[in-house]
């Protein structure tokens, strides 16, 4: 009984892509199956707003890091802008004040999850967030 409901079941499906194949033939879809997606994507802008250490060698070694791993990572920084100290709204890693400051990115979607990674390494970085510029804010 299964056998023969397995084979109707078959028989069925192949007739299904027969007729979708001859409706539809392969040469005009636009997604063919088991496509390999691994395509270029475009830059996107990005705002990239990071949060260091207030002390002056700690700032330095943090955003000369950050620079390098965007590099790294083939993102192109087009404006930095520095906030300046501010206070905290609650402790990280026991301060209560950080220095901001604010990169303007051009950077592949693909490479964010990656930069992440890199970025939790950074011991002197506190906190860090992309943001993806929208064409209204760009």
């Amino acid at each position: 009984m299964c056998v023969k409901w397995f084979l109707t079941l078959v028989n069925l499906l192949t007739k299904i892509i027969e007729f979708d194949t001859i409706l539809y033939p392969l040469e005009t879809r636009t997604c063919l199956p088991f496509k390999d997606h691994k395509e270029e994507y475009t830059m996107r802008k990005y705002e990239l707003m990071t949060i260091y250490p207030v002390e002056d060698e700690k700032f330095k070694a943090g955003t000369d890091t950050i620079r390098a791993d965007l590099a790294k990572f083939g993102a192109e920084i087009e404006k930095e802008e520095p906030f300046g100290d501010r206070d905290l709204t609650y402790e990280i890693k026991k301060l209560r004040r950080g220095r901001f400051v604010l990169f303007h990115i051009k950077a592949n979607p693909a490479k964010i999850a990656e930069m992440n990674i890199q970025f939790r390494l950074n011991q002197n970085l506190l906190k860090y967030l992309f943001v993806l510029k929208t064409e209204k804010d760009a």
